[in-house]
């Protein structure tokens, strides 16, 4: 047995020489494996990286099974919330193609040379999340009262000190002009006004603004580390993955929702096509309209 070989064979088993007792021989004689038996050099370096894979994957069922447990669980999350969301208003058509596209994210980029199947199951929960957001838009945008905008604008501020802002020059001018909503937030809670289209839109897109940035201040980003190879599996349970699956939809689709305000036409969209659709899009938003205390029996997200 050469060197080489006998390098690689002790760096995959852990044992200087390997033997086979031969009963024709009637002794023990040291033998090759067949996945080293290249004569070649280049074949054998390539067959020598490719037992270097197989070990680290026979090294990696160790962790396998907890992983896959928890992924599993981040997916029965993020289908969880997806039914929360829907309520009863179930179309199995639109809900087949939101998977279809998910599951496009399981296919490997363009220029993508090492695949790794873990971050594409992450991938494909982003595309399910952000396809199922834009295709029940009809039913997933809640309706508001001035009470709940109002109160979710109080959380916000509370959140907004406790956990970002710390004084910095930025900080300050965003926090500046956060108060421009603030104002008009407080001025419709606590006057009764007619509310204009743009009003409407900009407090409703205040509202998503803050259902997002709350999101961003809260959610569990360790969680996520079980979708990165390299990384080790957090001490998480599955419930806790659970429910990370669920915020990460509800983020996702918010976060989604306030990319779409933004009238940039997409790859082969004109910019009419686009404006069009901004305007069905902002149309709907708007027919959530901030409700009076006294029109809705229940003031509050999710009144139909």
């Amino acid at each position: 047995m050469s060197p080489e070989i006998a390098s690689a064979w002790l760096k995959l088993t852990g044992k200087k020489r390997p033997r086979e007792f031969s009963h024709s021989l009637g002794r023990s004689r040291p033998i090759v494996p067949n996945c080293l038996a290249a004569r070649d050099p280049q074949e054998f370096a390539c067959r020598k990286v490719s037992m270097r894979y197989a070990a680290a994957l026979v090294e990696g069922y160790r962790v396998l099974d907890e992983r896959t447990i928890l992924i599993v669980s981040f997916g029965l999350g993020v289908a969880a919330q997806a039914a929360l969301l829907l309520r009863n208003d179930w179309n199995w058509w639109k809900l087949g193609g939101c998977a279809v596209l998910g599951l496009m994210g399981m296919l490997p980029g363009k220029h993508e040379h090492l695949y790794q199947p873990l971050f594409h199951v992450l991938v494909s929960f982003s595309l399910f999340s952000v396809t199922f957001a834009l295709t029940f838009s009809k039913d997933i945008l809640p309706i508001l009262s001035e009470a709940i905008l109002l109160s979710y604008t109080l959380v916000f501020w509370f959140a907004f000190y406790s956990f970002y802002y710390q004084g910095g020059p930025l900080q300050t001018v965003l926090l500046i002009v956060l108060l421009v909503p603030t104002i008009a937030t407080l001025y419709i809670a606590f006057r009764k006004t007619q509310l204009t289209f743009l009003l409407k839109l900009i407090l409703y897109t205040w509202f998503l603004i803050i259902i997002v940035c709350l999101g961003l201040f809260q959610f569990p980003y360790s969680r996520l580390a079980l979708f990165f190879e390299e990384r080790q599996v957090p001490w998480i349970t599955p419930l806790d993955s659970l429910a990370a699956g669920m915020a990460f939809l509800f983020l996702l689709a918010n976060a989604t929702y306030v990319f779409y305000l933004i009238p940039i036409p997409g790859k082969n969209e004109s910019w009419e096509e686009r404006m069009r659709h901004w305007h069905e899009f902002t149309d709907l938003m708007t027919q959530r309209r901030i409700l009076s205390s006294q029109d809705s029996f229940l003031p509050g997200i999710g009144i139909r």
